[in-house]
């Protein structure tokens, strides 16, 4: 659950084809390369190479617990991972995060990562829409349908203190 809130990256990314390496380029935020993107249904424009994410804890210690975690456990294909990891993963984000009334599903760790990058890495002349599609692996398309890929992971807001 933690390198799923770290990343941003869907749960059968981490528990199955998620690679992460420290990037050859460094950029002005705390970054990884992430390789293995899934959900693409081959869509134009989806990020199919590697490229850097933004990530919300140091490099080197995500990109060990990754390696950690595929020791001690791993899935032949994204359907065998999503399968064995969904009930345990919903419970857990639930008794994490499940005070109030918003009801959380392991999705929303991803819209939260969004949110959070946003405040803290995304470039003054970049809009939310724009830069979230990047980070999670999205190239926005000409038309109205670009602002549709941002606008799905925007469950979550900063609130300035």
């Amino acid at each position: 659950m933690a390198l799923m809130a770290l990343t941003g990256r869907r749960p059968a990314e981490i528990f199955f084809s998620a690679k992460f390496t420290l990037p050859k380029k460094k950029l002005s935020y705390p970054s990884v390369t992430f390789e293995g993107q899934l959900k693409t249904r081959n869509a134009p424009g989806t990020s199919f190479e590697p490229y850097q994410i933004p990530v919300l804890a140091p490099p080197k210690t995500l990109c060990d617990a990754l390696k950690r975690l595929r020791e001690i456990r791993t899935y032949s294909d994204q359907q065998r991972a999503h399968i064995g990891t969904k009930d345990a993963l919903n419970n857990e984000v639930k008794v994490a995060f499940g005070q109030g009334d918003f009801r959380w599903k392991p999705g929303h760790l991803r819209s939260a990562y969004s949110a959070i990058c946003c405040q803290k890495f995304k470039p003054i002349n970049m809009t939310d829409d724009i830069f979230i599609s990047e980070i999670l692996g999205h190239k926005l398309l000409p038309g109205a349908a670009a602002l549709s890929v941002g606008q799905s992971y925007k469950d979550f807001y900063i609130r300035n203190a």
